[in-house]
């Protein structure tokens, strides 16, 4: 054991070598002690005495210590790599081989903090001084590549599900933000900052990344977990959430787009999805709620469509709000019978065609059978044909009566005329 005097002495060394000079006073005094020099009331006991000499007469007594010196191992195992072969520069903890895995329910290392630092000590968020563990990166103009913080790796290769859920997945960062008993912040289980302090840079909070190195391409799973998914949200507790996804104005500053997707092209294909952009299976009770102050509710104009810009379910009905907005009125829907109807059910109320209603060539209107149609529904709608003003229905026109000479073939034709103009009510009766 060494030790070293508190106060150093500044004077000069002396000429006399049989005297205690500033060399030797400053110098480290050794000082030996055996256990005769213990006193019994911190006596060793004997299994102390004999781990201290078992570990003296080690061939290297610092097997199982923190090393100074560069690669310093704790513990052994295998040394596990993810991709590329790497040794630690300072220090290595191991523990566990293939052969003897590391058995124990307790993690390697754990470090814990308990914090009440004063709010005049902290800038920003607090979030370096307020750290357990902090791990910067910092690269430098010749680095070409990406400093990396902090690397969670995981991999696994077992079958085996547990109880309870578990299953033998392989998880590279678990993170969990809690608020306990009567507090009142925000549960964050991840949060991170993307910055860039110039206009050359870009900017990705978070970048996912699925890489599916199997044979055959991820399936759409309607009903449950999906084997390839970018990013899974569940909800779980005693109470429902709120949104699981939320693009929010904190900082005075927007995004141009809320959810893109891009065209960018790469390996012959173009964008990153296949087949549906967006899709919902579940059984919410509006599958898309627009509010807000828009322009345009939903604007389809830019986009190239190989067969339709939109396409409806067949016997579905689409419906508009009453005026008073206390119910929906039938607009149009395609029946079973692929005969397109427009304002089934409606009462009181009528088709109203704000142009004129122009109808292809060589076309008919078809009418019901049964019940039949009306053109006009009372007397005083007017009514021309063949480009003719239009006028209200014409009076009534008497039967043919009367008069020296009679024609009683020509007077029968002629009444019976008027009868079939009374009936479709081009004349009053």
């Amino acid at each position: 054991m060494s030790v070293t005097h508190a106060f150093t002495s500044a004077k000069a060394q002396g000429g006399d070598t049989t005297l205690v000079g500033p060399n030797q006073w400053n110098d480290v005094h050794v000082i030996a002690l055996v256990d005769a020099d213990i006193p019994a009331t911190i006596a060793r006991d004997a299994e102390v005495t004999s781990s201290i000499a078992t570990h003296a007469a080690a061939a290297d007594p610092h097997t199982d210590y923190l090393r100074e010196s560069a690669g310093g191992v704790i513990g052994s195992g295998d040394a596990q790599s993810m991709y590329n072969a790497t040794t630690a520069q300072l220090l290595g903890i191991l523990s566990g081989t293939a052969a003897a895995p590391d058995t124990s329910a307790n993690p390697l290392l754990k470090v814990t903090r308990t914090v009440a630092v004063a709010d005049a000590n902290l800038t920003g968020d607090g979030v370096e001084q307020l750290a357990a563990i902090q791990g910067i990166g910092v690269g430098t103009t010749a680095l070409a590549a990406q400093p990396v913080g902090v690397a969670g790796m995981a991999k696994h290769s077992g079958t085996t599900l547990g109880s309870g859920g578990r299953s033998p997945d392989a998880c590279g960062v678990y993170g969990v933000g809690r608020i306990t008993g009567s507090g009142s912040g925000v549960g964050i289980g991840a949060f991170f900052v993307a910055r860039r302090e110039n206009d050359t840079a870009a900017m990705t909070g978070v970048e996912v990344h699925v890489a599916n190195y199997g044979t055959a391409a991820g399936a759409w799973n309607a009903t449950g977990y999906n084997g390839s998914t970018g990013l899974w949200i569940t909800a779980g507790g005693n109470a429902d959430g709120a949104a699981a996804i939320t693009v929010g104005n904190p900082f005075s500053r927007r995004f141009k787009v809320g959810l893109g997707f891009n065209a960018q092209v790469s390996g012959g294909l173009t964008g990153g999805v296949a087949d549906s952009s967006i899709r919902d299976d579940s059984s919410s009770t509006i599958s898309l709620d627009i509010r807000g102050s828009h322009t345009y509710g939903l604007d389809l104009q830019n986009g190239t469509y190989s067969v339709s810009a939109i396409r409806l379910p067949n016997n579905k009905i689409i419906v508009a709000r009453n005026a008073a907005n206390n119910g929906d009125i039938n607009i149009l829907y395609m029946n079973t019978s692929n005969n397109l109807v427009i304002g089934e059910g409606v009462t009181a109320n009528s088709v109203y065609m704000a142009q004129g209603f122009n109808m292809a060539d060589g076309k008919s209107i078809l009418c019901g059978s049964t019940s039949g149609m009306k053109i006009g529904t009372a007397t005083t709608q007017k009514l021309g044909l063949w480009n003719t003003t239009p006028v209200v229905q014409p009076t009534a026109v008497t039967d043919a009566s009367g008069g020296a000479v009679i024609d009683a073939e020509a007077r029968t034709a002629l009444n019976g005329l008027l009868a079939k103009l009374r009936t479709v009510g081009l004349i009053a009766a």
